[in-house]
């Protein structure tokens, strides 16, 4: 993907602490739990389950600010819009199949 925002360009994730390989972030919407504050971010601003199925099955995965944070950057098929859904991995997660990850926010990028 082209599009990439100036947090990535600056690493402002350098600044945090992130446990796991890109490659261990989870591509299964079943691994993460919505938080709160997921759950009205995506209502407020519309976004379908579409969108965040694709961002966690299809999109670019990136270390995010915040400890074991990560995001997707997904760009939809026909609208072309570009998406990032922020998630927080739990290390329980990987281990007990009924904990989750956390779903942190979602939102539309800004070209």
């Amino acid at each position: 993907m082209s599009v990439i925002s100036h947090k990535e360009w600056d690493d402002y994730a350098d600044a945090y602490s992130h446990d796991f390989p890109l490659d261990a972030v989870p591509r299964e919407p079943g691994e993460y739990r919505p938080t709160d504050h997921f759950v009205n971010e995506r209502r407020s601003r519309r976004i379908g389950g579409d969108v965040i199925r694709g961002c966690i099955e299809e999109g670019e995965v990136y270390e995010a600010e915040g400890d074991n944070r990560y995001k997707f950057h997904w760009s939809h098929p026909t609208t072309l819009q570009t998406y990032i859904l922020i998630v927080e991995l739990n290390r329980w997660a990987f281990l007990d199949p009924r904990d989750k990850h956390d779903a942190i926010t979602v939102y539309r990028f800004q070209h």
